[in-house]
Formats: C-alpha cells, sequence, structure tokens
C-alpha cells in the first residue's frame, strides 16, 4: 500500500523501535494501544491488519464484534491479538472508546464506522476528561506531495472554523508534537493569506502579522514564521524571489497556517485530489492524538494517519 516515498520513510523510521505482537510481546515494551470505534469496515479492518504486520501497535475494537470478525475473515485479517468491547450501538460506540482513552488504557483513539459528530461529542466530553479545560482540538495533515521538496504540514482543514488571534497561536502550538514526531527541531509556519500586504481590508493578513509579531515576541515554541504570505510565496521560492520576497521560511515552509476552514480544507482537497500527494492526518490537542479520517480517505491515508498518531504518541 502505496503512502508516498517521503511520508514512508519518514514514519517507518520513527517507528522502527515497535514492538513485537504476539507471545513474545510480554518481554519487552508494551507497544502502543489503538481504541477503535467501529471497526466494522473494510476499510478498517485492512488499516488494522498493515498496522498489525509492522508490530507497531495493539488493538482494542471497540462496536459490532461479529461483524468485525466476519469481516476480517474474509479480508484474511488475523484479530487474535486484538481485544474487543462488544456495544451494539454505534453512538454508544463512541463513549466507550472515549471511556477507555480516558482510563489510560489507550493511546491513540480511532474513529472507524461510527458518526463523526457521535465521536467528537465523546471526545469533547467533560466526563470523560481527554480534552484540558479551554483547550482547543484542531486537526494536523502531512502530506508528500511529488511537486514539492519536503514534506509539507498544514493546520485545520477539519475543525476550527473561523480561528482567531488567539486560536490560531494554540493551531500552531498544536501543531508541535506532530513536527517533532516527525524529526522537525525548529519547523517554519508560514501564515498564509491572499496577499503580503498587511491591510485592514483583509483580515487574515491582519491576524498573520500580530500571531507573527506573538509568536516572535514570546519565542517559546521554538520555530521560525513569517507572512502573511500567499500559499505560492510560501511554498515556491521561485515565487518569493520574483515578489522580492526574502527570509527562512519564505519558500521553504514546513508548515501552513490557513487562515479559516474553507480555505485549509481547499487546500487538502486539491493537494489529495488534483496534486497526486499522499496524505495523513491527525486531530491533535486532547490527552492522546485522535485519528479521524474522513469516509472519502483512502485505506492508504487510514493507514499512514494510524502510524502518524502512533509515532505522536511516542
Amino acid at each position: 500500500m502505496s503512502i508516498g516515498p517521503r511520508l514512508e520513510a519518514v514514519l517507518q523510521s520513527r517507528l522502527s523501535c515497535g514492538s513485537p505482537i504476539g507471545p513474545v510481546a510480554s518481554s519487552v515494551r508494551r507497544p502502543p494501544t489503538v481504541v477503535v470505534a467501529g471497526a466494522d469496515s473494510d476499510e478498517i479492518i485492512g488499516c488494522i491488519g498493515s498496522t498489525l504486520a509492522l508490530g507497531i501497535a495493539r488493538f482494542i475494537l471497540v462496536g459490532r464484534v461479529d461483524q468485525t470478525h466476519e469481516l476480517a475473515d474474509r479480508a484474511g485479517v488475523d484479530l487474535s491479538a486484538c481485544d474487543f468491547e462488544k456495544i451494539a450501538s454505534r453512538e454508544d460506540a463512541s463513549a466507550a472508546a472515549a471511556r477507555i482513552a480516558a482510563a489510560g488504557d489507550a493511546d491513540v483513539i480511532m474513529k472507524g464506522q461510527v458518526q463523526t459528530s457521535d465521536f467528537i461529542r465523546a471526545i469533547l466530553s467533560r466526563d470523560h476528561g481527554l480534552l484540558d479545560n479551554g483547550g482547543l482540538i484542531s486537526h494536523v495533515s502531512l502530506f508528500d506531495v511529488p511537486g514539492y521538496h519536503k514534506l509539507l504540514m498544514l493546520t485545520d482543514a477539519a475543525i476550527t472554523i473561523a480561528p482567531d488571534v488567539e486560536q490560531k497561536l494554540a493551531l500552531i502550538a498544536n501543531a508541535m508534537p506532530v513536527a517533532a514526531a516527525i524529526g522537525l527541531r525548529k519547523p517554519k509556519v508560514a501564515c498564509i493569506a491572499p496577499v503580503e500586504r498587511v491591510t485592514e481590508k483583509v483580515r487574515s493578513t491582519v491576524d498573520a502579522a500580530e500571531v507573527v509579531r506573538r509568536v516572535n515576541a514570546d519565542g517559546s515554541l521554538g520555530i521560525l514564521i513569517d507572512g502573511p504570505f500567499g500559499l505560492d510565496v510560501a511554498v515556491s521560492r521561485d515565487a518569493a524571489r520574483i515578489k522580492k520576497i526574502d527570509g527562512d521560511v519564505a519558500g521553504d515552509a514546513d508548515l501552513l497556517l490557513m487562515p479559516n476552514l474553507d480555505a485549509g480544507n481547499a487546500v487538502y482537497k486539491s493537494l489529495s485530489f488534483l496534486a497526486a500527494a499522499a496524505v495523513s492526518g491527525i486531530v491533535v490537542g486532547a490527552r492522546i492524538p485522535v485519528v479521524l479520517t474522513s469516509r472519502a480517505d483512502s485505506e492508504a491515508t487510514k493507514f499512514a494517519s494510524v502510524r502518524l498518531a502512533i509515532a505522536v504518541s511516542q
């Protein structure tokens, strides 16, 4: 299953020390545990099987157990190393998976064949304690784009609709564990807007300038940040040169901070469906990484996303 050569290489290198699954696992460090809410779908079963084959995680499968076994048998996936919790209702499966995670019995929580709204509600529920008071969850994508010279991160394409300056600062902070998990010690962050000139008529340029000012004044994040940048300036050295924009970030961004969900989602889908990019993505900001893939995402994307979440959990 192809997930892009650079994405595959970085995930393999970060997870190369995983412990084996099976009888010998008790004599070595326990691999991370992934709890899945609703594993009864062909793509989720395929993703679980591929992950088990690498020996990098255990699974707790919550939901319709009989149907899950039937699909696994049909696909030739051995689930004998997995634990199960039988829950008939899909809504209850999300809540049960969140309780398991909150109890410390899982290192990653994954959405399977359940409603996104039920799953997110379970993650955010104060009863489960997966989110600190006042905390913000957000989505971070990691792309292997054939036309770009390195892996590219993007936030937020799935959750935060219209972030203000404070929320944009939180989005950057949330993305840092993902950057660390893929080996970026000082990521370059580009604040995306339609134009590079700050103007009150374009709110995203004002926000970008304020985010840059505050990050640089604080200094605690350990990043390089610049903007406002058009997308072209953020990812193209030629565009930056033509527009006479200098700096370490221009044309060499590691992370694109999008101005809002409309822009983030459009860029995410453009890279995925038009630029032939391999992609993984997780939700961060909760106490453990969350795998929240779309129904339209391929099995390869789900597989890459689980591996990214496992890397972040470690």
